[in-house]
């Protein structure tokens, strides 16, 4: 039978195992840092003990194991029908799928367990929305690495398509939300894949035990034919050698997964899945600012096929674009449209929140590491809208032909704000962040939004004016190259406070082009926004500890991946001459900047050594003290990265 062999590991040449962490003992942080921002697989132990799900659900069995309780299930779930795959027959690139009642399913599985499988087939319940259907049940709670999640807090209180003939569609790929129970005897299993819209996702086991088998992105291509149009089904079975030519170079992860334990399936890994045991997982797919240009890549590889597959009819086709969205949308589950609203929305959400950081005093529990998840966050929608602005979909004609129904979605700002969907929304990211950076228990006490004029749940302020700042600097976005402008100039007016600082802080937010020469007459055009909380004094009161720029590490990791260590000087007097490392090999080249806060000019040369002078400008004017001499070194660091000619 194919998939019948849960060793995987005999086909496939496994070079490591899964990284295994005990959850308990891991902060978000370093979650982030280790594993979601680099895109790795682990898995975490010690979250799940008190799910009533592991209690509930399961019965006792020998040596300390749990397994299904499939009479509790069948009595206190009687969902109409689920979704159900046969595990020994394909249909296509997956397995073949119909539905059933779930009493029909538990009755057909308590049979198979007794006559050892009669009739050959093996039923595996695949995507129950366990949560849609049964909310007042607490199964579990999303662990705090997981709450960051873009895209069912979206679908929780929007549809995730609007023009009408593509929302009524529904399949396993465009469905209400994406949390899902899976339920399957021993020797149920699931093809080799990727998951939808390259998400990420997480899988805990309940009861059960499962053996997964992880390939990295850097080689999925060796798992697709010559004209990377078919997949391979089944790292199991024999696989063509002349269909799948590079197949033979895979190197695989390998991972045991017992129960209570949950895995983290970054995006892009392909992997397949073998159930060792009878078993049941929830499970989640998932993005969010770290992963959001994978969705994006998707995407736009899948609108390519899709447009090619059709580009015959081009002329005879009154909206050529529309069919090739309507398409995308019923392929991908989400189309530019889809996108982009969401995208747009997610963006108003973040600036609504992080305009409150401004004043300290009149937010609640606005904290360094959150302000740092908006800033990322926006950052991120910046850069993939920036990609987006060049696609036939949102060029001028396109543009104008985009149905009222996605145009009213993401165009008018004021609607928007006062639509009750994007005040749950609001409210949802709220709390995730307020989950993550405090705990299950204070997200319990927030306030209720509708209780004040104020959007965000966080604001004290019974008179807050942030919806009339916002739209003060736009009130419709047009499409991608408006929402990147919105949010560079939503960036570059807010007041942040940092937590290493005393009193309030003045506005001091940089923009710098930097002008990139990549041939003698051609210049490419970067922006970096260094949000840079500076301290108008001394250093004294960091200690003699490094400052934490918590605000300006996003915004130099989302543009050009740079990451920089800096370590304080001593305060500096005006016209006092000061030095810092210069971090690369750097030529004589006169580097002339300016600030628009700054009367005077701040003039470096770089000579051809490792250190680089500045001097400080002998002005009185300046925002920044000349006591500030964090700022010099940590520009011409900035600078010295790359060896531009840079105007501010």
């Amino acid at each position: 039978m194919a998939g019948g062999s849960c060793g995987g590991g005999s086909r496939v040449k496994v070079v490591g195992q899964v990284e295994r962490v005990d959850g308990a003992t891991l902060s978000y942080a370093e979650f982030v840092d280790r594993f979601m921002r680099p895109n790795l697989p682990v898995v975490l132990t010690g979250l799940t003990s008190s799910w009533r799900s592991c209690h509930d659900w399961t019965l006792a069995a020998a040596a300390d194991r749990r397994a299904p309780d499939l009479d509790f299930l069948a009595r206190s779930f009687p969902s109409p029908l689920v979704q159900v795959a046969d595990c020994s027959s394909r249909e296509f690139s997956d397995q073949k799928r119909f539905e059933m009642s779930m009493r029909e399913f538990v009755d057909h599985w308590a049979a198979s367990s007794s006559n050892g499988d009669s009739d050959g087939s093996l039923l595996y319940l695949k995507d129950w929305h366990f949560v849609k259907e049964y909310p007042g049940y607490v199964a579990y709670t999303t662990p705090t690495f997981f709450a960051d999640d873009w895209l069912n807090m979206y679908l929780d209180s929007h549809p995730i398509h609007r023009d009408s003939d593509i929302a009524n569609h529904t399949n396993e790929i465009n469905c209400a939300d994406y949390r899902f129970v899976y339920m399957g005897p021993k020797g149920t299993w699931t093809p080799l894949h990727a998951d939808v819209f390259r998400s990420y996702s997480w899988s805990a086991n309940v009861c059960g035990r499962k053996l997964w088998l992880f390939l990295p992105p850097s080689q999925s291509h060796f798992v697709f034919d010559r004209n990377l149009r078919s997949s391979v089904y089944n790292i199991n079975d024999d696989v063509s050698e002349k269909q799948f030519p590079e197949f033979n170079n895979t190197k695989w992860l390998e991972c045991t997964q017992e129960q209570n334990e949950i895995i983290f399936v970054p995006s892009g890994w392909y992997h397949q899945v073998h159930n060792l045991e009878d078993t049941i997982s929830i499970n989640h797919n998932w993005f969010n600012g770290y992963n959001l240009h994978w969705v994006w890549n998707l995407l736009h590889e899948d609108y390519k096929v899709a447009k090619d597959y059709i580009e015959d009819i081009r002329d005879i086709c009154d909206d050529f674009e529309g069919l090739c969205q309507r398409n995308l949308a019923a392929n991908t589950g989400m189309n530019f449209y889809d996108f982009f609203v969401f995208i747009t929305r997610f963006a108003l959400a973040n600036i609504v929140e992080l305009y409150h950081i401004q004043n300290p005093k009149d937010t609640d529990f606005i904290s360094a590491e959150t302000a740092n998840h908006f800033v990322y966050n926006l950052m991120s929608i910046r850069d993939v809208a920036s990609k987006m602005v060049s696609t036939e979909a949102f060029n001028t004609e396109n543009i104008c032909n985009i149905s009222e129904q996605n145009r009213s979605a993401f165009s008018d700002i004021i609607k928007i704000l006062e639509e009750e969907s994007f005040r749950r929304l609001l409210v949802a990211l709220s709390k995730a962040y307020n989950y993550i950076d405090r705990g299950q228990k204070d997200c319990l006490k927030m306030k209720d939004s509708s209780q004040k004029g104020c959007l965000s749940v966080t604001c004290l302020k019974p008179d807050c004016n942030v919806v009339g700042d916002i739209i003060s600097f736009m009130r419709e976005i047009h499409g991608p190259m408006d929402l990147e402008s919105w949010i560079l100039d939503q960036l570059t007016t807010v007041e942040c406070s940092h937590p290493l600082h005393s009193g309030r802080i003045a506005k001091h937010d940089i923009p710098i082009t930097i002008l990139r020469q990549k041939n003698k007459n051609h210049w490419e055009k970067w922006r970096i926004l260094l949000k840079c909380s500076l301290h108008a004094g001394s250093l004294e009161h960091y200690r003699g500890r490094p400052p934490r720029f918590s605000l300006l590490q996003p915004f130099l990791t989302a543009e050009c991946g740079l990451s920089i260590a800096l370590t304080p000087h001593a305060p500096i007097s005006k016209g006092q001459t000061v030095s810092c490392c210069n971090p690369a090999e750097m030529n004589s080249r006169s580097l002339a900047l300016k600030h628009r806060f700054f009367s005077g000019s701040l003039t470096s040369r770089c000579v051809a050594s490792s250190t680089a002078y500045v001097q400080a400008p002998a002005c009185s004017s300046c925002m920044y003290s000349p006591s500030s001499s964090l700022f010099y070194p940590l520009l011409l660091s900035v600078i010295a990265m790359f060896s531009y000619r840079v105007i501010c």
